[in-house]
């Protein structure tokens, strides 16, 4: 699995290090929308707690790998944050693929747990059956609203009771050594895992993250926790349209959440451009994350159609992927001047 190297002068962190400290100084700030409910920053902390302490006590351990077979939800960054916590490598998988690209998939990261939606489970039991005896010990589905049909892996939990576990306490500092797998698309054979070195990412996403604010990028974890709590940072509210499965999503979510914003998730795994839209304004999403024209155009037209679009509030749109045309681009640049 190839990795993504980073500069000898990178700021090396682990971004559970910043969130824990916003959690702790600024609690009462919204870290995650998610359809009716909003979590505040204690809430994720403590909710990623408790999930790394049922994670634990199924075996995960620093270094082994966590799957999430799963679109955009408020759980998969829950559990994302757990696996920084536990320093346990998250491998989010495409939340399309049938049973036995999932194997597959399996078979190549070897997690030791699997996170599923509800409207995935044949899939996932299916893949539980092809492993056999190499198959994750702990399964877990979540609630997706889906009204799902059949059966799921054996001996698999809800969400909920991964949240009923031993709270994992950090008796200091996050080591930043941790990994991310991101699996590409497959377009060019079998799909590969890229291999993210978490204490890199920071660094790597400075760019994306502090000048677009007009803020220096920190050198400091310190500086960094600073800039996350001021109540004077300019607050962020990102969208991503676009999956997390994408590099782009995922890390601009987590980017955000850096500076002490807002994610706000939209939890359909279909695109619904004008339920994104009345959530956009809704919310008042400053930044906007879509996957080229496939997304970003049916979003545009939403936008241009919508009554309350002078409520329109999004300062940037980032493309995962694929850059997406001029025109759709000039698009977005009349309906968000």
């Amino acid at each position: 699995m190839p990795h993504q190297e980073t500069g000898d002068d990178a700021v090396r962190e682990n971004h559970a290090n910043i969130w824990q400290q916003i959690a702790r100084t600024r609690p009462e700030k919204i870290a995650l929308v998610s359809g009716d409910r909003r979590y505040t920053y204690e809430e994720f902390e403590q909710l990623a707690e408790k999930a790394a302490g049922t994670l634990s006590s199924h075996g995960v351990r620093s270094g082994d790998a966590v799957g999430f077979y799963l679109h955009n939800t408020a759980e998969f960054l829950i559990a994302f944050y757990a696996c920084l916590k536990l320093g346990a490598t998250p491998a989010p998988m495409n939340y399309r693929y049938r049973g036995a690209e999932v194997a597959e998939l399996v078979q190549t990261s070897q997690p030791k747990a699997m996170l599923y939606r509800a409207a995935s489970r044949e899939e996932a039991a299916e893949a539980q059956r092809l492993l056999d005896e190499s198959a994750p010990a702990l399964w877990v589905e979540i609630d997706d609203d889906s009204a799902p049909q059949g059966r799921g892996p054996e001996g698999a939990i809800s969400f909920d009771e991964l949240l009923q576990g031993p709270r994992h306490e950090d008796s200091g500092p996050i080591s930043p050594d941790g990994e991310l797998y991101i699996f590409t698309g497959g377009t060019t054979g079998r799909p590969k895992a890229v291999v993210w070195e978490i204490g890199g990412l920071m660094d790597i996403q400075g760019s994306s993250t502090y000048p677009p604010i007009g803020l220096d990028i920190p050198e400091t974890l310190e500086q960094a926790v600073g800039i996350a709590t001021s109540e004077s940072t300019p607050q962020v509210n990102t969208l991503p349209l676009a999956p997390f499965i994408h590099a782009t999503a995922l890390f601009m979510s987590t980017n955000t959440l850096n500076v002490g914003g807002t994610v706000v998730v939209n939890p359909n795994a279909s695109l619904d451009a004008r339920a994104a839209a009345d959530l956009a304004i809704r919310e008042h999403v400053t930044q906007l994350i879509v996957a080229y024209d496939a997304v970003a155009l049916p979003a545009v037209e939403a936008f241009e159609e919508h009554p309350d679009r002078d409520e329109l509030a999004v300062q940037s749109v980032l493309s995962s992927g694929m850059r997406f045309s001029d025109e759709t681009k000039a698009r977005l640049h009349r309906v968000a001047p």
